[in-house]
């Protein structure tokens, strides 16, 4: 066997961290070893810190478990020892890196622009884009952080996190974070309180470009497209954002919200597949912003006087809503009447969820579904 004389990098790791040319040199090396023992129908088998030392800056991989040739094992058996390798040598860069020079916000997009079950190949891309000095401005790899950061799995819902990340996302590049994660459509509840942080540390001119971007994907999707990420980011930005839509689209947008609620239906019971007038239910954040709050009002005085189903999707969604769209003696008569009618039909939500409304909603409904004798 060939004598090595040089550093496990165990041993490494315990030492200065490494610089950039250093970092290079060994872990591509460690990449290219194990590519090479793959290609020969083995694998390691106990790829670690302490099998690969390092020779005048070359990485060798030492102690293979030679067993069986991976020709002879199954499909399944012959993956699982392979992924088992990569996953070391994941580890390995992983660790080099953090014990490295390089900015730590680098050093996290290494792991998050990578996928559960990434290939040697996508490892040695993503391993390159961190070293690659010349890949990007510093603006643009702030952003790349930034962004995958918001892709994470484990992004934490809840305003603590949203807060503490968006105090670390430098203000500079805020607005092209909001424009990358409005066309990679990707926003999810855990995200708006994140966003409204972001989008409330903008200026009208900054805010412009981005309305209008967040319209085009509206306009586009609306109301049969992936519209659920534009809608929850319109929601994150508030009055504000509906207001820096076009006259148009704002018009078109809450057409489209507002007719959805005529779809709604639910049943507590689970025995109908999917959420038919889920776009509808963003009325609750929406609708302080509507033009046309009788459409709104009518729409919901339908389902209220409508089926079973109709009359607990209402109660499911709106009942804390009603109130505050009743700002008219005719609105508050459709409304309390639906209420009524669906309290009649015993709609189990709508019943339920009547502790919700004002004393005086709850007296007056009781009084009409329950009348005196001489009423």
């Amino acid at each position: 066997m060939e004598l090595l004389r040089g550093n496990t990098i165990g041993e490494l790791l315990q030492g200065s961290p490494f610089t950039a040319t250093t970092l290079r040199e060994i872990g591509l090396g460690l990449l290219a070893g194990l590519g090479h023992i793959h290609a020969q129908g083995i694998a390691h088998g106990d790829l670690h810190e302490d099998n690969v030392i390092v020779v005048d800056g070359t990485a060798k991989i030492i102690d293979i478990l030679y067993r069986d040739s991976l020709a002879l094992l199954s499909t399944a058996n012959r993956e699982t020892r392979l992924r088992r390798d990569i996953l070391n040598a994941r580890v390995l860069i992983n660790d080099m890196l953090s014990h490295s020079e390089l900015d730590p916000g680098e050093v996290t997009s290494f792991n998050t622009s990578l996928g559960a079950g990434a290939s040697l190949p996508e490892i040695h891309t993503a391993f390159l884009a961190v070293l690659e000095p010349d890949r990007a401005t510093d603006a643009e790899r702030q952003v790349d952080y930034a962004f995958n950061r918001v892709r994470d799995p484990g992004f934490v819902e809840g305003e603590p996190y949203a807060r503490a990340l968006a105090d670390e996302t430098p203000q500079l590049i805020t607005p092209a974070l909001l424009l990358r994660i409005i066309d990679a459509e990707c926003v999810g509840q855990k995200h708006r309180k994140y966003l409204t942080l972001l989008w409330q540390r903008l200026t009208d001119a900054e805010r412009a470009p981005i309305g209008v971007r967040l319209g085009q994907a509206l306009e586009r999707e609306m109301p049969n497209g992936n519209w659920g990420p534009h809608v929850l980011t319109l929601c994150a930005f508030g009055r504000t954002g509906w207001a820096s839509l076009s006259p148009a689209l704002r018009i078109r947008t809450e057409s489209v919200i507002v007719n959805d609620v005529l779809a709604g239906h639910f049943d507590i019971y689970g025995t109908v597949v999917g959420s038919p007038g889920t776009l509808g239910t963003y009325c609750r954040t929406l609708a302080s912003f509507f033009a046309d709050r009788d459409a709104l009002v009518n729409n919901l005085s339908a389902k209220l006087r409508g089926n079973w189903y109709g009359q607990n999707y209402v109660g499911r969604h709106f009942m804390e809503l009603l109130p505050s769209l009743a700002d008219t003696p005719a609105r508050k008569e459709l409304l309390i009447g639906g209420v009524v009618s669906a309290v009649r039909n015993d709609a189990k939500i709508v019943v339920s969820e009547l502790v919700s409304l004002p004393g005086d909603w709850q007296a007056e409904i009781a009084r009409r579904v329950d009348p005196a004798p001489d009423e």
